[in-house]
């Protein structure tokens, strides 16, 4: 990000509703377009009423694609459902997500490749999620 990028304000995104594959093509549009119009993306996730994979995949995709660009794409706030799902599939650290606060996500394309591959995948995730979503 140059000199003259830091100086601009950031461009604010705020998603509400859900964030689920029923939705998915539309989010995607919405947040490469405010990736590609502004080197830093804040994006208010607080007013997110439910969030699934697709969801999950967009948030790393908007990650990565900002790094990508040299960009930053920033969460100011989380709902429930989306910091419950962070961690349900154990990527708080991935997604650099605590519950309920403000998180900076490293614009990193290689934050998958070091992630434990079995983490999302084990049953105590799926329950987890299923709690997190019916509970």
């Amino acid at each position: 990000m140059s000199e003259t990028d830091s100086a601009r304000p950031p461009f604010s995104l705020c998603i509400e509703g859900d964030m689920t594959i029923y939705r998915a093509a539309a989010l995607k549009s919405e947040l490469l377009h405010a990736i590609q119009q502004s080197p830093r993306v804040e994006a208010d996730l607080s007013a997110v009423t439910d969030i699934d994979s697709s969801g999950l995949q967009l948030l790393y995709l908007a990650q990565r694609e900002a790094g990508k660009l040299g960009h930053v794409f920033h969460i100011t706030a989380s709902s429930h459902s989306v910091s419950s799902l962070i961690h349900a599939f154990n990527l708080p650290q991935l997604l650099a997500c605590p519950p309920h606060v403000s998180v900076d996500m490293p614009a990193t394309s290689d934050a998958l490749i070091d992630a434990d591959p079995g983490a999302a995948s084990s049953t105590g995730a799926a329950t987890a999620v299923e709690e997190a979503h019916h509970g």
